[in-house]
């Protein structure tokens, strides 16, 4: 009798470790779609008095106004993905703003996820991390170099009468167009 009120025990308790194996994932699934959902609203409100032509709407708009950077637990691995190579970047000096700014984003949503905040406060993580994306594309798309002051010497150099040009060049891609190719899977590194 006691051999089959363990087998018993034992049946229960492997359906419901089979029942968390099969249903948990589509919990978590429906979790992410209505997190989604509500962070998609709440970045299209909040975009709403933007100037059409910031980059943040820009970008939103291009990505359906979905978060790309957080979830409603974490970072995504994009986020991840952005600070790793930001970090590993050797063309980068360490008291540059874009490495300065991985920690401090990383203590943010630390600080943001362990105490369940918000999620005005993961919308506000969310854009400011897409700026640092921004930041991090436009250095490696346009490098470090102040074009404007830079064509400002050359214009000074002609004005005494010294022969200078530089011919630039605007590269294929712009921030916003990397998403897309991310989102479309032909994303490589050698761009960003």
């Amino acid at each position: 009798m006691m051999a089959i009120i363990k087998n018993i025990k034992q049946v229960y308790f492997s359906v419901g470790v089979l029942c968390l194996l099969v249903f948990t994932p589509n919990l978590l699934a429906d979790k992410d779609i209505a997190f989604h959902d509500v962070a998609s609203t709440v970045i299209m409100n909040s975009l709403q008095p933007v100037e059409d032509r910031s980059f943040l709407k820009q970008l939103y708009r291009q990505l359906f106004f979905m978060p790309v950077w957080v979830k409603e637990e974490g970072l995504s691995d994009f986020s991840k993905d952005l600070f790793a190579h930001i970090e590993n970047d050797q063309t980068l000096s360490t008291s540059s703003k874009l490495k300065q700014d991985v920690p401090k984003l990383r203590y943010y949503a630390s600080e943001v996820f362990s105490n369940q905040d918000l999620l005005v406060n993961k919308i506000k993580l969310e854009f400011e991390i897409a700026q640092l994306y921004k930041g991090y594309a436009d250095y490696k798309l346009y490098g470090s170099i102040n074009w404007g002051a830079f064509q400002g010497r050359i214009y000074n150099l002609k004005a005494k009468s010294i022969n200078a040009e530089w011919v630039t060049y605007k590269p294929k891609y712009s921030p916003i167009s990397l998403m897309e190719h991310v989102g479309h899977g032909t994303y490589t590194h050698r761009y960003v």
